[in-house]
Parts: structure tokens; sequence; C-alpha cells
């Protein structure tokens, strides 16, 4: 922990300090460095008290739960004010194909090309008469 002034330190920075401080995440030296710190720099306890002030009330909160259908009112109303671009309902959205099986299609298109490219073409034709390929030598007698 380093002993900038408070207005060098980011707040986000500061806040996820007092924050670990609160939840006891700090480890003994930082611990201490932080509470010389409280004790030496008037501006930045001021600046804690705040924070505990706020985390507080913010505790002291009731918890509530979101309504079963809170999302689909909000997508409701994002289409409605997006004018369909949002969470519209038509036939691609709804029948919509998992990304892996779009990849093991393409996989196997591709595999099917490579082997497609890659098999053996011929290069001559083949004496249907004789498909060995095999010759007599010259001096042979042609008769069997």
């Amino acid at each position: 922990m380093s002993a900038e002034p408070m207005d060098m330190m980011e707040l986000s920075e500061q806040d996820a300090l007092f924050n670990a401080y609160l939840d006891d995440e700090l480890s003994e030296r930082e611990r201490d460095e932080f509470n010389a710190r409280l004790r030496d720099d008037p501006e930045f306890k001021r600046a804690y008290d705040g924070f505990v002030g706020v985390m507080q009330v913010v505790r002291a909160l009731p918890f509530e739960f979101a309504p079963d259908d809170f999302v689909d009112k909000v997508q409701g109303r994002i289409r409605q004010r997006s004018r369909g671009r949002f969470f519209a309902e038509n036939f691609l959205t709804q029948a919509r194909l998992p990304y892996e099986v779009v990849a093991v299609v393409m996989m196997i298109v591709m595999a099917a090309v490579y082997l497609l490219m890659e098999a053996p073409h011929d290069a001559e034709i083949v004496d249907v008469a004789n498909p060995s390929g095999w010759q007599a030598p010259a001096d042979a007698d042609p008769r069997p």
C-alpha cells in the first residue's frame, strides 16, 4: 500500500481498499499500514468514515427479490422502445442453433473438402485390355 495523496489514488482503488479493510481481507502488514494511514492522514480518514457511513446505509436496506416477470417486462419495454431491433421475436431468434452444432458441421464440411482435394487423381488412362499396366518385353513372343 502506498502513501500517495488521496487525489492521486483512483476512487475505485480507494473504495476497493476500504472494502477489503471492512471485510477483513487485508494481510496483517497491510492492515497495520492502513491503520497508520487512518491515524496520520485526516483526509484519508474522512473519506474512510464517509465510505463506512454509505456502506452502513446500504447494508441496512431490506433485501428484495425481483418479480418473476421482471425480465420479460424489461425486455418487452426495450423491444417496444427500440421498435423491434432488440429482443425481437422472429424466426431467427427462436430457431437458433447452438454454436457447437455449427462448429461441428463446419469441421465435417472442411474435412470432406480436404479429402476431395487430396484424393489421388488418375494421371493416365488405364488400358481396359491390360488394367495392370504390365508390358511384355519387346523381344518376347507375343503368343501365350
